[in-house]
């Protein structure tokens, strides 16, 4: 429900930041555990391939690149998850993170 007092806008996008964080770390642990039992080798094979990725980003203090992977990251596991509904509602969410 939205409330009608007149508080600033930092403090409702700061509320609305930790909201979608507690809804993400929940669905997102929901794929995880989709995707660890449907995974297939080619689909492991990628998620290895963008985490040895990030460490290379990482490693050269690339922050573009490392958000990039990020993404890349949790779109592979969602797509490991075979739910696309779950893999929207995540997209969703982190396109909303995303305008803060």
């Amino acid at each position: 429900s939205s409330s009608s007092s007149s508080s600033s806008s930092s403090s409702c996008n700061y509320e609305e930041i930790r909201q979608i964080a507690d809804v993400r770390l929940e669905l997102e642990s929901y794929c995880a555990g989709l995707a660890a039992e449907r995974i297939s080798e080619k689909e492991l094979q990628d998620l290895e391939d963008c985490l040895l990725s990030t460490k290379m980003a990482a490693a050269a203090h690339d922050t573009v690149s490392l958000m990039e992977l990020d993404r890349k990251f949790h779109n592979l596991i969602s797509e490991a998850a075979n739910n696309p509904v779950l893999g929207s509602l995540l997209s969703g969410l982190h396109d909303r993170k995303l305008r803060f």
